[in-house]
C-alpha cells in the first residue's frame, strides 16, 4: 500500500478525514502508511472508494 499516502495527499485529505469518509480508525489508516500493517481486502475497498481509485491503484 505505498501509494496510500501518495493519493491520500493528491486528495488534498488529512489521515482524520480519509478515515471518516472511508469508514476507517484514523490508526488503521497510520500503520498502513508506514507499513506495520497490511490493508485486508474490505479495507483496501473502503479506501479505494474514499479515494475515488480503483483498490489495485493503491499498490
Amino acid at each position: 500500500m505505498n501509494r496510500l499516502k501518495e493519493l491520500r495527499l493528491k486528495k488534498g485529505y488529512s489521515q482524520p478525514k480519509l478515515a471518516v469518509t472511508a469508514g476507517i480508525h484514523t490508526t488503521t489508516i497510520y500503520k498502513i502508511e508506514v507499513g506495520k500493517s497490511e490493508a485486508r481486502s474490505d479495507t483496501r475497498t473502503k479506501l479505494a472508494k474514499a479515494l475515488g481509485v480503483k483498490p489495485s491503484e493503491l499498490d
